[in-house]
């Protein structure tokens, strides 16, 4: 869950004893990131969000999502080789055979199915307007995953964002 990962943010920022910090957060990563610093807005310094969203059910609706998602449970290996070429592009087969063995070693596909799904219901669109912490929103214009509108929706919500269009298509570089 949202809240889920919030604390264990909460958690690894305690355990690491910072009283403030500069915050990194790609893709699925970033709805915790901005709930976390609207929360906590004198621990975290500056916001770096890397082809993320704030609403996860605008992610959940991209056609090639819902194309993919259905896979995980029938091929996971398939699966953990698309999805690694989406992310990395289709440039870097070694990054993308690295990635994609890294996670099927890592997960199970019926935990990434339920994770995933989770994340669909992340929504942090509200908390947009507490984020005032100076934050750059970076997004590779050729992205399968993540539209350009998505990002460029967090980075308006947010008092102190920078939009940064990248080239490419690597959601992960």
């Amino acid at each position: 869950s949202l809240e889920t990962d919030v604390e264990d943010l909460v958690s690894v920022v305690d355990g690491l004893k910072l009283d403030h910090f500069d915050l990194y957060a790609g893709l699925h990563s970033g709805p915790a990131a901005i709930a976390y610093t609207a929360r906590h807005p004198l621990r975290v310094d500056h916001l770096v969000l890397f082809c993320s969203y704030a609403d996860g059910s605008t992610h959940r609706s991209n056609p090639l999502t819902q194309a993919t998602r259905p896979i995980i449970l029938q091929d996971w290996q398939f699966y953990a080789q698309v999805v690694a070429r989406l992310l990395l592009g289709w440039t870097e087969p070694e990054a993308a055979q690295a990635f994609s063995d890294l996670v099927s070693r890592c997960t199970s596909p019926e935990f990434a199915a339920r994770a995933l799904e989770a994340t669909s219901l992340f929504d942090v669109s509200d908390m947009l307007g507490n984020v005032l912490v100076p934050t750059l929103v970076l997004h590779r214009m050729d992205s399968a995953f993540i539209p350009a509108e998505l990002c460029r929706r967090v980075a308006l919500g947010m008092p102190n964002a920078r939009f940064v269009p990248l080239r490419g298509t690597a959601d992960l570089l």
